[in-house]
């Protein structure tokens, strides 16, 4: 009943639409998030221990926080008040485009992120950061305090374009695996190792589509 109560007074609104290209080639559309990186990483190898339970992406990141491995990219964006690329290549923990504040109940990485800005926030840990600066966005990142944090980067961005350096790593859309190196393949669960990927591990074109996708919100705005 609460469920139908919502619907009855929830509102349409519009929601930006990112769209995926490789190769000048349309290969996808994606609505929450655009991630590579340790999050990624531990989002996907979080399928091969799921018997754990929740905790096992709390022993994942503590893992990655350990081994602190860096990820090299070429990677440059079209900030949303200007014609002129920005380049940002180089070595980061990660990188995690979200086109809504909260990526899940209990982690809101982008806290200025609206459903139609025109935008992607991309939050950036830097390749300096310490660990003890990453644990702390970590332990933060519940209410959106990692912001401002030395090495940690948020920038909207209407337009990006990524590319890997490093040999390693997961690229991943909305939460699902769609690229990753062979060498990665290797040590995901079967059911990574078994699907045919539908993007190759090389550059991708991230284009946001303004207001694109009626959704329903309680608010009936931007949020």
């Amino acid at each position: 009943l609460n469920q139908v109560l919502c619907i009855l007074r929830a509102r349409v609104t519009k929601m930006d639409v990112a769209s995926i290209e490789q190769g000048g080639e349309v290969k996808m559309y994606g609505i929450q998030a655009v991630n590579w990186g340790m999050v990624s990483d531990v989002d996907i190898e979080a399928d091969s221990y799921r018997y754990l339970g929740e905790i096992r992406i709390i022993l994942l990141a503590l893992r990655n926080m350990v081994t602190m491995k860096k990820y090299g990219m070429k990677f440059s964006y079209l900030p949303p008040d200007s014609e002129d690329w920005k380049d940002m290549s180089g070595d980061i923990i990660t990188l995690w485009g979200q086109n809504v504040s909260h990526a899940s109940y209990d982690m809101m990485p982008a806290p200025d992120a609206k459903l139609n800005d025109g935008c992607f926030d991309l939050v950036v840990a830097k390749g300096n950061i310490s660990r003890a600066g990453l644990l702390g966005a970590f332990l933060v990142i519940e209410n959106g305090k990692h912001v401002g944090m030395q090495n940690v980067e948020i920038i909207k961005a209407r337009q990006f374009s990524w590319e890997p350096v490093s040999e390693e790593g997961i690229l991943s859309i909305d939460g699902e695996l769609v690229a990753c190196s062979e060498q990665t393949k290797k040590r995901l669960c079967a059911k990574h190792q078994e699907a045919t990927l539908p993007m190759t591990y090389s550059r991708v074109d991230v284009k946001v589509m303004k207001g694109l996708l009626p959704v329903l919100t309680p608010q009936g705005e931007a949020v």
